[in-house]
């Protein structure tokens, strides 16, 4: 499938003098958002450009990292669903297919924004996108915009839109690595490295999540698993004052055993089912800022390619009982023009 979606905007109203002291010379990557990430108070989902949260008027939540971490939370529909106005509902235990509500609007009403890659399976109906490989490990902050969000976002935003940002370097050198255990056989292991200098920022990331989990099934003996691991990574160039380049890229494998209706009683039971969902999605991101800096582009291409299968090991022939891939290639431009101080 490949779309190609043309916008323009104009950037109405004045930023705070901290907002704009903050933004770089050239044209930022709204979509991407590392202006929303340094700057507290200013979110970039609302109008598609950095703007101070005091001069949005939509109902946005905007969750960063010290609130990631205070909930304790490692999958992240577990803690948007603790947001105003969002519901969850998961098949099974962790791993199992996970849709998020917003408003009551449909699942795949919800458009999903991870580092300026838009996130939708096209072999679901309607496109929708499963939230149950998207952990918190590297995640430094969500914007949750609720109501219907068309006009700027498209159609896939009718219930609203989750942006989510990876972690932006903001010193020379930083790493981190950061360890858990628990009950089932729990464990979380994930870490980063990156660094910002004047010109160039850069940041690898990465982590596994393991669990026994419970039986979906009442009563049933047999415990179903989750295993997920994760890669990350972005380059930001600042090839001159008025033109930078972005490049990200995020990759993450789940592996989650699911119960099913075996013969010869056809009925809900243990089984030795699993799925498998591989999911990438890249971005490159051309930025440039002309007029002084009052008109910024930015032309993007994106790829996102979602495999998935569903095995079962008893079965005679072959073990895989459903496989789907979904490929999206995405080019996208937008244009902010700032006709004058004001306006």
């Amino acid at each position: 499938m490949k779309t190609i979606l043309l916008s323009t905007a104009a950037l109405l109203g004045v930023l705070s003098a901290t907002t704009a002291q903050a933004q770089p010379a050239a044209a930022p990557d709204v979509a991407g958002a590392e202006a929303s990430n340094a700057v507290r108070g200013v979110v970039v989902t609302a109008n598609r450009a950095p703007t101070a949260s005091a001069e949005v008027a939509q109902a946005i939540t905007v969750l960063d990292r010290a609130q990631i971490e205070a909930s304790q939370a490692i999958l992240l529909p577990d803690l948007l669903s603790r947001t105003a106005g969002v519901t969850l509902s998961r098949n099974g235990g962790p791993g199992g297919v996970t849709a998020l509500r917003i408003r009551g609007a449909e699942t795949d009403q919800t458009l999903v924004v991870i580092d300026g890659v838009r996130l939708n399976d096209v072999a679901q109906p309607g496109a929708g996108y499963n939230f149950a490989n998207l952990l918190t490990g590297d995640v430094a902050r969500v914007e949750v915009l609720r109501g219907a969000q068309s006009t700027l976002w498209g159609s896939q935003a009718i219930g609203g839109v989750v942006n989510v940002v990876t972690t932006v370097p903001t010193k020379p050198f930083q790493a981190s690595l950061d360890a858990e255990g628990g009950d089932l056989s729990t464990a979380y292991v994930r870490g980063g490295v990156g660094g910002a200098g004047e010109r160039l920022v850069w940041r690898l990331g990465a982590g596994y999540y393991t669990t026994d989990g419970v039986s979906a099934v009442a009563g049933g003996a047999e415990d179903d698993g989750f295993q997920h691991t994760s890669l990350n990574g972005r380059l930001g160039l600042q090839v001159t004052d008025a033109l930078s380049l972005d490049l990200r890229g995020i990759y993450s494998y789940g592996r989650a055993q699911v119960d099913g209706f075996p013969a010869p009683a056809y009925s809900f039971a243990d089984t030795a089912e699993y799925g498998v969902t591989e999911e990438l999605a890249a971005y490159a991101g051309l930025n440039l800022a002309l007029l002084d800096d009052r008109l910024r582009n930015r032309l993007a291409f994106s790829h996102t390619r979602t495999d998935r299968q569903s095995l079962n090991p008893a079965q005679a022939v072959t073990d895989v009982t459903f496989d789907a891939l979904s490929e999206v290639d995405r080019w996208e431009y937008q244009g902010t023009f700032a006709l004058t101080d004001a306006w």
